[in-house]
């Protein structure tokens, strides 16, 4: 699955990323908000707020999100671009850590 935030339509530029995101792989897959909400258990106006950036979903709402588009937290709020995330900023973090226990060696 290609996602690009080219595809989206004019109307859709001043949402967030996690609202990009969210509307891309939902229609990307031809799933109707109400469809999401009733297999969440929420109402279809949630998913909307969360779509149009109102709203922001919480921690377990997120997570089941990310089980449900089979996608990475990462990738759902914008902070990378491959789907199933790649531990970007968690290499980083070990390669910093690693370059400074070796200097310290």
């Amino acid at each position: 699955m290609a996602l690009s935030t080219n595809q989206l339509p004019s109307f859709r530029v001043g949402m967030s990323a996690l609202g990009q995101r969210l509307w891309l792989l939902r229609t990307d897959r031809k799933i109707s908000q109400r469809e999401v909400a009733e297999a969440m258990g929420v109402s279809v106006q949630s998913i909307s707020f969360w779509e149009g950036g109102k709203r922001v979903p919480g921690s377990d709402s997120l997570a089941w999100l990310c089980r449900y588009f089979n996608v990475s937290a990462d990738f759902l709020l914008g902070l990378t671009d491959n789907p199933h995330g790649t531990g970007e900023r968690v290499k980083r973090i070990v390669s910093t850590i690693g370059t400074r226990a070796i200097g310290t060696m």
